[in-house]
């Protein structure tokens, strides 16, 4: 659960970046349609006020795959919450909102609690909770509609990237360009040797909106590859009274990451 939570973190953290975040759009007339698409794309999106959802999730690394399954649950820009298992046995349990991650692994009884900016400190680049969020839900890591891109039409795919690429790495993203949802998102940082994929398989049609049912995570640094595959089922969205239980148990060792 460990490596699958900070691997999550991980392409969330490499494909952050503050440069293209903070990049002011300015619209010239041969963006128009550019800035047509990106907005009918995140009209696509589905909203809702809470999610819930068992996923089944396949880990991989040369040393080792296993397969857990995991209980996902979510209030919209305030928590997420996730519960990992093995044959009906919690193995760990995380709730991260935007002020703090929190997770405990009861394997090795050891738990972490602190915020963001020590994750951040400890990967070197930003991170924060809305960039998770978005992830999950099969959205791009920060809103397209906030930066300057450039579009380019390819087979069954709009390929969207920077004007111009920031310097800590080169961003992808590729739509659907019938349904207008995400396909990939893709970071490569060739001086440190990184290369990462998050691939949205499937999604379901939802009140006429999209959500996605499954995704892909391939990780690969200096030569070591990992993936992380993800499947949705029985999700439900804006159950009354949706829980996020949370302690920490006695006696478990405080983790330093």
């Amino acid at each position: 659960m460990k490596k699958f939570f900070l691997l999550c973190c991980v392409t969330v953290l490499l494909i952050s970046c503050d440069a293209t975040k903070k990049a002011a759009r300015k619209t010239t007339p041969e963006d128009l349609t550019t800035l047509s698409l990106i907005n009918r794309h995140y009209d696509n999106a589905v909203d809702f006020e809470t999610l819930s959802a068992r996923l089944k999730v396949a880990y991989k690394d040369k040393k080792r795959s296993q397969n857990v399954s995991v209980t996902l649950r979510m209030e919209k820009d305030k928590v997420i919450w996730v519960n990992a298992s093995l044959l009906g046995i919690t193995l760990a349990r995380a709730k991260i909102t935007p002020e703090k991650v929190a997770f405990f692994e009861k394997l090795n009884g050891r738990y972490f609690e602190g915020d963001f900016e020590f994750l951040s400190q400890y990967f070197g680049v930003a991170l924060d909770f809305d960039q998770l969020q978005r992830l999950i839900i099969g959205q791009t890591v920060y809103d397209l509609r906030e930066g300057n891109y450039k579009r380019k039409d390819e087979a069954n795919t709009y390929a969207l990237t920077p004007k111009v690429q920031p310097e800590i790495a080169d961003l992808f993203f590729f739509i659907n360009n019938k349904t207008l949802n995400l396909k990939q998102q893709r970071v490569i940082q060739v001086e440190q040797q990184v290369a990462l994929d998050v691939t949205y398989k499937d999604f379901s049609t939802i009140n006429g909106k999209y959500f996605p049912e499954s995704f892909l995570i391939k990780a690969q640094k200096k030569g070591d590859k990992t993936t992380i595959d993800v499947e949705f089922r029985g999700l439900k969205f804006d159950e009354e009274g949706l829980r996020f239980p949370f302690t920490i148990p006695e006696g478990y060792k405080e983790m330093r990451l």
